[in-house]
């Protein structure tokens, strides 16, 4: 079995050598990265490592697959209750995606470089794998799409994909916005997060329903 020897490792051991490697490919990239430094920063031996995978690209790949099913942890509990109005419920999901990446923002940094890069062989690989775990969301907003009275001329695609700028964008914003963050308790940037939200999407809402 794939990977069988790595997961017998304990839970601490596993988590040292993954978070080592997410610490070199945001570092680096993946072309970049090297083998030698992030068996140093686990603090385990060359060998021993290609024991768990057996080369960079095995290692990359299924760092990612653990971070996608971090990202896709983090999404199921809002997608179960997921509000019936099309805002309400892309505000909850942007709500979702800004708190992780301002939770985990190595998570931020890895999959942005590889949006950045689709050409990439490697990074293609990662893109196409989990299509279809976006496509699941994609759906699901379509659907509360469908249900409302657009404006003429306004397609369902070009709606998804502005507020995908959107969001990227909102995430941009907060997440350079450290300082304040760092001023803030958790209930305060939550609710600054929020009012973020509420002001840009209630902006769109008026721009785009009849």
């Amino acid at each position: 079995m794939a990977f069988a020897h790595f997961r017998r490792l304990s839970d601490e051991k596993q988590r040292d050598i993954l978070n080592a490697s997410l610490e070199e490919f945001v570092q680096y990239g993946y072309d970049m990265a090297s083998t030698n430094r992030i068996v140093e920063r686990a603090g385990i031996a060359k060998g021993t490592l290609f024991k768990y995978f057996s080369n960079k690209e095995t290692l990359f790949l299924y760092l990612c697959e653990q971070c996608a099913e971090e990202i896709a942890y983090s999404y199921e509990e809002q997608l179960d209750d997921l509000p019936n109005d099309f805002i309400q419920a892309i505000k909850r999901i942007a709500f979702c995606e800004i708190t992780l990446s301002t939770e985990r923002p190595e998570l931020f940094y890895l999959f942005q470089h590889m949006a950045k890069h689709p050409g990439h062989p490697v990074y293609r690989k990662v893109i196409d794998r989990d299509r279809e775990k976006t496509s699941l969301v994609m759906q699901r907003l379509i659907q509360l799409l469908a249900k409302k009275r657009l404006k003429e001329g306004v397609s369902l695609e070009r709606i998804l994909l502005l507020m995908t700028w959107v969001i990227e964008g909102l995430k941009q914003k907060i997440f350079l916005d450290t300082e304040g963050m760092k001023q803030m308790t958790k209930e305060e940037w939550d609710c600054y997060v929020q009012e973020e939200l509420n002001q840009t999407f209630d902006l769109l809402k008026c721009g785009i329903f009849s």
